[in-house]
């Protein structure tokens, strides 16, 4: 094997190990961070990456060029099958990844940098949602809550955030269910509980 293969098949198995590993946990509710916010979604993209690159390796090592008969074609059927896999596995990836993208607009630190607020940045039906995450450091978060902005009607960037020992406030302006017109636009506030034993069925 080549010196520059070698070095390629070693940094996309890494690589790969890694960015399963962050998916795993992105699935337990653990985030790993970049620039302090959850990488989600792209998470795919070194996953994609290195997959690709593991195949491309995997079916160069099981190279034809100097086979015959059966050899030959027992190495052909194993290249189709992992670029099968790859495929399959490249196209899974992306689509559980484009369903579970959540991008954020703002965010909002604790006073004990031990909690931090982020707010969706692409609202559905106009009513953002804010995500509570225990912070660990600037490159690991685990989700704790998170809550509807309901009856929201104002701009992300006017939202403020009350924290307390166990939870926080987020006001915003908004309309209460018995609105009757835009002249009854008000401030409405939610609690968000993110201490295990505080967190309420209905935050």
């Amino acid at each position: 094997m080549r010196k520059a293969m070698k070095w390629v098949l070693g940094v996309s198995s890494i690589l790969f190990i890694l960015s399963a590993a962050a998916a795993v946990m992105e699935f337990c509710g653990w985030s790993v961070c970049f620039f302090g916010r959850p990488v989600h979604a792209w998470l795919a993209l070194p996953l994609i990456v290195s997959s690709v690159a593991l195949t491309v390796c995997f079916c160069h090592l099981l190279s034809v060029k100097h086979d015959t008969g059966a050899d030959k074609v027992l190495k052909r059927m194993l290249q189709t099958v992992l670029c099968l896999l790859c495929a399959v596995f490249v196209v899974a990836a992306a689509g559980i990844s484009a369903a579970n993208a959540v991008s954020y607009s703002e965010s909002d630190l604790a006073t004990d940098k031990n909690h931090k607020l982020f707010v969706e940045e692409n609202a559905s039906f106009g009513d953002p949602t804010v995500y509570v995450y225990k912070r660990y450091s600037p490159f690991l978060m685990s989700y704790r809550n998170s809550a509807v902005l309901y009856g929201f009607s104002g701009d992300l960037d006017s939202i403020t955030v009350q924290w307390e020992d166990t939870y926080c406030e987020v006001s915003y302006s908004g309309y209460a269910d018995d609105a009757q017109s835009a002249a009854d636009e008000q401030t409405l506030s939610r609690k968000i509980y993110y201490v295990p034993e505080a967190i309420l069925p209905d935050a």
